[in-house]
């Protein structure tokens, strides 16, 4: 009934179906790793994103009583003088260091219970609560401007988002 010779064609067909089948599986997996991690970091810089955003936010509310801002070029729980150089503010890593945290007021701090800002913890923060601070630009009558600058932290420590925002506040 079988041929005494079988040349093993399902065999091959079947390994061949097989390999094929496997390399679909891998790069399936692979794919959706890449995508977790995108939106993993997606995920990230929006905290991040919203964090600077909430401090920003609390600078302004400070402002709504004018702060006295120190008069000497350096910066003082988050109020900085017109002669202060803060750009050093401009890389996330100066935020958090030991040197750099009496010169910026983070959101839950004693410094920021002026004006129209209270205390309060940002509710999506990581270990490092948000932070900002805020530079006298110049004055004109009754109206004064100020830099304010904003810092947050995301949900790994390489995720940060630093904001600024000219803000124009007058006497009334």
């Amino acid at each position: 009934m079988y041929p005494s010779r079988q040349s093993g064609f399902v065999l091959i067909t079947s390994i061949m179906f097989m390999l094929v089948l496997t390399l679909v599986v891998v790069y399936a997996v692979r794919s959706a790793t890449i995508y977790e991690r995108v939106a993993g970091n997606n995920r990230n810089y929006s905290q991040a994103f919203q964090a600077a955003e909430f401090a920003l936010q609390q600078a302004r509310g400070t402002l709504v009583d004018i702060p006295t801002i120190p008069s000497t070029n350096s910066c003082i729980s988050g109020l900085c003088g017109k002669d202060t150089d803060i750009s050093i503010f401009n890389n996330p890593e100066n935020w958090i260091s030991n040197s750099n945290l009496n010169k910026s007021c983070a959101v839950n701090d004693s410094c920021n219970t002026s004006g129209a800002s209270k205390a309060i913890s940002f509710p999506g923060a990581s270990s490092q609560q948000p932070r900002y601070i805020i530079k006298e630009l110049n004055s004109s009558g009754s109206c004064a401007f100020y830099e304010i600058t904003a810092f947050g932290k995301g949900g790994n420590a390489s995720s940060g988002s630093i904001l600024r925002s000219v803000v124009k506040a007058c006497d009334s």
